[in-house]
């Protein structure tokens, strides 16, 4: 009885662990987990049979060891962002975090763009999760981005997280309006203040007050003979109108946007002043005289 060992679990999380009493082997009692705690702290007692009893203690520290039963997992379930066109190439203009509770290479994250990248727009730091620029943005081209990023571990058999990203590209007032009808008008002498001469129209593919036209009236209108509706492109009459003065006028008529710069474009444009029978024949002179001369011929 003096040599007769038994063994137990004096010290320690004895709910995780059993000891055979007669050969020490250490089992666990319940499924382990490395997320919650990585090591153990146990002492072991071995008391001999003897009367008196004698005995000897020992520390065991138990390590577990982890396995890749966690997948990565995004900070947040969606991301709304908004980046302005023209923004210069590699600038970070967002950035996504994902965590993985695993340990080592089980643990170690790297991100990528799965699908949406139209263009290949934009780039990921697959270890920083930084999301750049990579191309130019034009929003006349493209003006939403629907990104669809992983999280996935290092692991042999790695596991992931999807995340959604959606970008709106902001204008910038990055263009000039355009003409689209670019005509010549006429118009008869003596026509009444308000007559309709014609329009002119101009288009701006920025959006909002960037693309927003008003015209107006540069030079060549003698007289203010004409009137141009800054909105509507309308262009009237608004004075009196002789062809035998004025039988052409060259207006150069300006396209503005309402942007913070404004962009402008000039173009010019022609109007005819037709003739209308206003004015009565007229003598060079009040008197003319004429001389008559007669001959005769004798032979």
């Amino acid at each position: 009885m003096n040599s007769l060992i038994t063994y137990k679990i004096t010290s320690g999380d004895s709910n995780k662990f059993t000891i055979d009493s007669n050969t020490g082997v250490i089992t666990t009692s319940e499924r382990l987990d490395r997320e919650d705690a990585a090591s153990y702290k146990l002492v072991i007692t071995a008391k001999d049979g003897g009367t008196p009893s004698l005995s000897s203690t020992v520390s065991v520290t138990v390590n577990v060891l982890d396995e890749n039963d966690n997948a990565p997992k995004f900070s947040l379930p969606f991301y709304e962002a908004s980046v302005l066109e023209n923004t210069a190439i590699n600038t970070n203009i967002l950035r996504v975090t994902a965590t993985d509770p695993d340990d080592g290479t089980n643990g170690l994250v790297t991100f990528s763009i799965v699908s949406g990248n139209t263009n290949d727009a934009f780039a990921i730091d697959n270890s920083t999760g930084f999301l750049s620029v990579k191309q130019n943005l034009d929003r006349e081209s493209v003006t939403f981005y629907s990104l669809l990023l992983s999280a996935s571990d290092n692991a042999a058999k790695p596991k992931s997280d999807f995340l959604r990203v959606n970008f709106t590209v902001l204008d910038e007032n990055d263009n000039s309006p355009t003409f689209v009808n670019v005509v010549n008008f006429t118009i008869v002498e003596n026509s009444a203040r308000g007559t309709n001469v014609g329009s002119i129209s101009a288009t701006d593919s920025d959006a909002g007050s960037n693309g927003q036209v008003r015209y107006s009236i540069v030079k060549g209108n003698k007289d203010n003979v004409f009137q141009l509706n800054p909105i509507s492109g309308k262009i009237t009459v608004n004075g009196k109108i002789d062809r035998e003065e004025t039988a052409s006028y060259k207006l150069t008529l300006l396209a503005s946007d309402q942007g913070t710069p404004a962009m402008k474009t000039e173009n010019d444009f022609y109007i005819t002043v037709g003739d209308q029978n206003d004015n009565p024949p007229e003598f060079d002179a009040q008197e003319f005289r004429g001389l008559y001369v007669y001959y005769i011929f004798q032979i």
